[in-house]
């Protein structure tokens, strides 16, 4: 099981630990690459991380919790090298900007906007991902309901509504993902 962090690398401050523990608890060897983060987050940092230190262990078994933009990464990634996967749990992730990043057009804009996957990206997603699951929040400061409802369509991801956990960050004070131990279970066996 993989754990990849947001453009912003907050995700070790949050979720990470816990997940990590209820993870290895169920039986999964848990990976946490280090990538670039702000201006310097790019598809192509994320992939030469990943073609290097761990692309031998994405298989169809393989599960993916993304936090944020590093969901897109992965649809990129996958369809790049062909992969098949078993499960990806996007956290708070988005196929598309929100009005609030194309009016301010800065580097968090554009950063964002080059990790959009495109339309054959996110059908392969789709047809070679076996379960997608999208945690999402109602008052997430990064996207809209209408850019989560999107993201559930588009890829028939399965919704997981977490009231009140913004972007799922220390900020937030979120420490875990809930219901995430029957998720993985169920991924498990």
């Amino acid at each position: 099981m993989f754990i990849l962090h947001s453009l912003n690398g907050n995700t070790k401050e949050s979720f990470k630990d816990s997940l990590t523990e209820t993870a290895s608890q169920i039986g999964f060897d848990v990976f946490y690459p280090i990538f670039e983060i702000r201006e310097k987050s790019s598809y192509e940092n994320f992939k030469n991380v990943m073609v290097v230190k761990y692309g031998k262990y994405l298989n169809e078994n393989t599960v993916i919790v993304a936090h944020s933009i590093s969901a897109n990464y992965l649809i990129k990634y996958i369809y790049e090298f062909s992969l098949s996967l078993k499960a990806l749990i996007s956290v708070g992730g988005a196929i598309e900007l929100s009005p609030t990043e194309i009016r301010e057009n800065n580097y968090n804009t554009q950063i964002k906007k080059n990790s959009l996957p495109s339309l054959r990206e996110l059908d392969y997603a789709k047809e070679h991902i076996e379960k997608i699951f999208l945690y999402y929040s109602n008052n997430d400061n990064h996207s809209t309901q209408e850019m989560f409802d999107n993201f559930i369509k588009t890829l028939n991801a399965e919704p997981v509504f977490c009231e009140g956990y913004g972007h799922f960050t220390k900020r937030n004070n979120v420490t875990s993902l809930p219901r995430i131990d029957k998720i993985l279970m169920e991924l498990k066996f």
